[in-house]
């Protein structure tokens, strides 16, 4: 292109205000609407509006039926696996198997021939000793749920007084 060809543009370009959606700030937003559907940007005078109007006794007796919920379950879980390892030390099948072998030797009857039964019924105990090993889930996961819900409790517990401590200082 030479010098006498070139004819400048009018306006500067500027790609960014080309390709852009929207413009400005923004629709404007109803605050008071906003506060009222919860939406709100600063949530301390909130807080603390909410922290005079509840009841802290009354919160602190459920924690307490929580709590004593949670020391049950965590004995019910303790007792649980007791009951359960009671599994490790039955030896029926090994008892059944092993008297089995000892009617095959005295018949005549070779190992091979029953071994792949003695196989099965091992596996079969096997699973069994599993299986009653998770039949303490169910009271393992109550007494999580019932912890949860005790700390959670008490940490909300713990924000109400400290935001009225606040806001009578």
């Amino acid at each position: 292109m030479k010098s006498k060809e070139f004819i400048p543009s009018s306006k500067p370009r500027n790609f960014v205000a080309k390709n852009m959606k929207g413009g400005g700030a923004g629709a404007h937003k109803d605050k008071k609407k906003a506060e009222k559907q919860g939406d709100v940007k600063h949530k301390q005078k909130a807080f603390a509006e909410e922290a005079e109007s509840v009841n802290i006794p009354e919160m602190q007796k459920q924690l307490a039926e929580l709590q004593n919920r949670q020391e049950v379950l965590r004995n019910a879980v303790e007792e649980a696996r007791k009951i359960t390892t009671e599994i490790k030390y039955d030896d029926t099948a090994m008892t059944i198997v092993n008297r089995i072998q000892e009617l095959a030797g005295k018949t005549e009857i070779s190992e091979q021939e029953i071994k792949w039964a003695v196989n099965e019924v091992m596996e079969k105990a096997r699973e069994l000793e599993s299986a009653v090993y998770k039949l303490d889930d169910a009271f393992t996961d109550a007494y999580r749920e019932i912890k949860y819900k005790a700390e959670e409790l008490e940490y909300e517990i713990d924000d109400y007084q400290n935001e009225q401590r606040r806001s009578g200082e």
